[in-house]
């Protein structure tokens, strides 16, 4: 494996965190939860993973819904994988994809141990949490999920940003990262942040604007020496097309209103049984700032229902714009099999087809499916007067306020303000995961 570029900055752990890492998860109750949870089987540990809003108490496990929803993209693809691929079985191999998906929400890495001999070794998430309560500004942890680099996850980056802006962000990355994964589009994983991402990097940002995108991508895990960044850099791009379509991220137009069965008992949004929504244009870019946690969890979620099967498309009908992000998908990983050129139909495919902007669309704003379904029968008509400049001016407005008056039961705000909240959490987890490090040892000192 290269060497990382010697004038280039990388981010470290700390060796008072890192030391914490072993292969029993843990997950914490914050703004945007981290959930990671393992189950015995045979000889090995099958680990579950999933990004999530306000999740329930310590050890707690989610299901890999958009690790499922790549899978199905993938078997469908030119590029397939086996028919029988489920995210339990996975190879390291076949991992250096979802290492690129996972990447969006841990971009640092501290997720996973600093392995030599293996790709997916889940560590205890302490340093996530750490850096996501606690951690600065500058640091990519908090800039991902709440500040400038929000678009990684198809969001806007604050209230009130117009979403051509949003969209041209998006390309912009996307760009950089699809040329990265077809390797012959003249961007190499050796080529510096400068050169390829400078508006987002400089001399100070951590890692700096003389790291590379080989840096970028591995982060404080660079001594497993099978890495493939090209893999990864395709799996950032499908995280990016698979949050693009979850309710929580943007809302898009409806094309078949007729499949819209209203409202639960619980007041979420459904589909008739055996339909799904089919998803067009982008209306609204949300942002994280302010948003229900409930409402985004559970649209990001499965709740109690059972994994979809990745060969059953029918399967992901209950998940709200699964069905398009598996689509979306399946038609980058093609272009990525054949090594489409950008120039010759992918960047026109995202920009008109994923990322397209609908003619009513609006600044980004921090609702979920306040708004319910919007079909083209609802559109504004022609002679209607819609200043989007003003909108945008009024979200911007409404960001600049407390959001805890205007929102007084939004967990969000109230858990990122609250310092000691922050330290609490913190201690929790270090405390879990020295109990966990204490009672493998202990079993393991008995085995012997």
């Amino acid at each position: 494996m290269d060497s990382h570029n010697a004038k280039g900055s990388v981010t470290t752990r700390p060796k008072a965190i890192r030391s914490l890492s072993c292969t029993s998860p843990i997950c914490c109750t914050s703004r945007r939860a981290i959930n990671i949870g393992c189950q015995r089987a045979g000889n090995s540990f099958k680990t579950q993973y999933d990004i999530g809003f306000d999740a329930p108490g310590p050890l707690a496990t989610k299901k890999p819904v958009h690790e499922t929803i790549i899978i199905a993209a993938f078997i469908l693809s030119k590029s397939p994988l086996p028919a029988g691929t489920t995210y339990d079985n996975l190879n390291d191999e076949q991992w250096e994809f979802f290492r690129g998906a996972v990447w969006n929400d841990d971009p640092s890495c501290y997720l996973f141990d600093d392995d030599d001999e293996g790709n997916h070794q889940f560590s205890t998430g302490a340093e996530w949490l750490y850096y996501f309560t606690l951690g600065p500004p500058s640091c990519m942890t908090q800039r991902s999920h709440f500040l400038d680099l929000q678009f990684l996850h198809s969001m806007g980056a604050e209230l009130g940003e117009m979403p051509v802006d949003t969209q041209g962000k998006i390309l912009r990355w996307f760009e950089v990262m699809y040329k990265l994964a077809c390797g012959n589009q003249g961007i190499s994983e050796t080529d510096k942040l400068k050169q390829r991402l400078g508006e987002w990097f400089h001399p100070n940002s951590d890692p700096t604007d003389e790291s590379s995108l080989r840096d970028l991508i591995l982060s404080t895990t660079d001594s497993y020496p099978h890495y493939n960044i090209q893999r990864r850099a395709l799996g950032i791009c499908l995280h990016i097309i698979t949050d693009s379509y979850a309710v929580g991220h943007t809302q898009r137009r409806l094309k078949n209103p007729s499949s819209y069965d209203g409202r639960d008992e619980d007041q979420f949004m459904r589909f008739k049984e055996g339909m799904w929504g089919d998803w067009g244009a982008i209306i609204n870019f949300h942002c994280y700032n302010g948003q229900d946690s409930d409402l985004h969890s559970h649209y990001d979620g499965l709740e109690d229902g059972p994994l979809p099967s990745p060969t059953n498309l029918e399967s992901f009908n209950s998940i709200i714009g699964a069905r398009n992000a598996i689509a979306a998908s399946k038609k980058l990983i093609d272009f990525w099999a054949d090594r489409t050129r950008w120039e010759d139909g992918v960047e026109a495919f995202l920009r008109t087809e994923v990322f397209a902007i609908d003619p009513d669309a609006t600044p980004s704003n921090s609702q979920v499916d306040q708004s319910g379904p919007i079909s083209f029968h609802h559109r504004h008509l022609p002679g209607e007067d819609v200043d989007i400049e003003y909108q945008a001016g009024l979200q911007r407005k409404l960001a600049s306020l407390d959001t805890r008056v205007l929102t007084t039961d939004n967990h969000v705000p109230k858990m990122c303000r609250c310092f000691v909240w922050k330290i609490v959490v913190l201690v929790v987890a270090i405390l879990l995961s020295g109990i966990i490090v204490t009672l493998q040892s202990l079993r393991a000192y008995r085995l012997m």
